[in-house]
């Protein structure tokens, strides 16, 4: 911007400002004030109507219980998850949210079996063939996170820094011992493909889950992420291997 132009936007600005009287700036009450900001929330809540105050207040309800609902389904956290399967009374979660229990929708029995306490939700849980997606997701989550390297090599960018390093550090104990880091690895990766086995082959659900779709999103969407992190973590250790044996094959 040249400087005539600069000259002509501070001449403009100037107008501006002497176009209103002194008085009106100090009755602008200061950025952050909070008596101000009250003032303006009571204003808003006075202005707007009553009935969209209320259709506001129900979808907000919804969403809250179609949150809760998520959560009671999928238990995804590895610690503390039997303490989380119980209400504040002891009793075991039925697995659907407020939303599809107002809509008068009863879980199926295939939920009621997952959410029994006959059940279990500790780690050595016993799994059958027709675990629904919520059930088969929560174990691999499980199994997962005592898997995977990631938290020990950080993320993508590093992990073939950190596979080098390790290796060269292994390889200098000798033959033998690198022998068996390589086949643990090889054992890794074939659990990496067995855990995406697992989550490719569970497909069923729950009659109550089934009826919302905020619910079979959220399922899916977890699915496809726990399903991306463990391919990636397979398929670069896999390709580092076939590296590796190559290199000593030459």
């Amino acid at each position: 911007m040249d400087h005539c132009c600069r000259r002509a936007l501070f001449r403009v600005s100037q107008a501006r400002c002497c176009a209103f009287p002194a008085a009106y700036f100090l009755d602008i009450p200061p950025m952050g004030d909070p008596e101000a900001k009250r003032d303006a929330r009571k204003k808003l809540s006075k202005s707007v109507d009553p009935r969209v105050q209320e259709e506001r207040r129900a979808k907000d309800r919804v969403r809250k219980a179609k949150r809760r609902g998520v959560a009671e389904m999928l238990q995804a956290l590895p610690d503390g998850l039997a303490d989380n399967a119980r209400t504040s009374d002891g009793d075991y979660k039925s697995g659907i949210c407020e939303a599809c229990q107002g809509l008068g929708l009863k879980p199926s029995q295939q939920a009621l079996e997952i959410n029994s306490p006959t059940q279990g939700l500790g780690m050595d849980a016993p799994t059958s063939a027709d675990d629904s997606l919520a059930d088969k997701l929560r174990n691999v989550r499980r199994k997962c996170h005592t898997w995977s390297y990631a938290d020990d090599w950080g993320s993508e960018q590093r992990w073939r820094k950190a596979f080098h390093d390790e290796l060269r550090q292994v390889e200098e104990l000798g033959t033998e011992e690198t022998r068996e880091v390589l086949a643990t690895l090889h054992n890794h990766c074939a659990e990496g493909r067995q855990m995406i086995c697992d989550l490719k082959n569970a497909g069923s659900m729950p009659a109550d889950v089934c009826s919302d779709a905020d619910l079979v999103r959220d399922l899916v969407l977890q699915t496809m992420d726990l399903y991306a992190r463990i391919l990636s973590e397979t398929t670069f250790i896999e390709v580092r291997l076939l590296e590796e044996h190559n290199f000593c094959a030459e």
